[in-house]
C-alpha cells in the first residue's frame, strides 16, 4: 500500500514523502537538510532508504535543502529538462549528484512509476508527477497535486 506524506507545504519550503513498503521517494526538498531528516523520521522513514527526490522546479522552496541532503544522503535526483537547466545555474546542485533527467514518458523506479506532467503556473517548466503502483494491475495514474 502506498502511504503519502506532505511534510512541508508553505511558502517557506515543499516536500512529500510517497512510499510503498521499505521503498520511497521525496517530492521537492524545500527545508533545510536537517528539517527533511526531522519530517521523515517524524513518519518513521530513514533518509538513507529514499529511491530517490524528483524536483518539480527550481525555486527555492522546493530546492533549499537539495545540495546538503543529497550530499549526506547519496540519493539519486530526477527533474525534467528545463528544471535542470535553471538549476544548473544556480548553486543548488553539486557535481558531484546523480542526477536524472525524467522524459515524459516517466521513470521506473522499483517502488513505483512515476511520470512528470506540466503545471498550468510559471515556470513553464514547473512539473508535477503522476504515480502508480507497478505491481497492481491496471493501476491508475495519481497526479500527487490532487491528493
Amino acid at each position: 500500500m502506498a502511504k503519502f506524506c506532505p511534510l512541508f507545504s508553505s511558502s517557506g519550503g515543499n516536500s512529500i514523502y510517497i512510499g510503498a513498503g521499505n521503498d520511497g521517494i521525496l517530492i521537492d526538498a524545500g527545508m533545510t537538510a536537517k528539517q527533511l531528516e526531522q519530517g521523515l523520521w517524524n513518519i518513521g522513514v530513514d533518509a538513507d532508504s529514499l529511491r530517490c527526490i524528483f524536483i518539480t522546479h527550481e525555486h527555492s522552496d522546493h530546492v533549499k535543502g537539495l545540495k546538503v541532503f543529497t550530499k549526506k544522503h547519496k540519493v539519486k535526483l530526477f527533474m525534467t529538462e528545463g528544471t535542470y537547466g535553471a538549476l544548473a545555474k544556480t548553486d543548488a546542485l553539486d557535481n558531484a549528484q546523480d542526477c536524472a533527467i525524467i522524459g515524459p514518458g516517466g521513470e521506473d523506479i522499483g517502488c513505483m512509476l512515476i511520470k512528470p506532467f506540466p503545471l498550468p503556473m510559471t515556470p513553464p517548466k514547473a512539473a508535477d508527477i503522476k504515480y502508480r503502483c507497478p505491481t497492481a494491475e491496471n493501476s491508475p495514474w495519481l497526479p500527487t497535486s490532487e491528493l
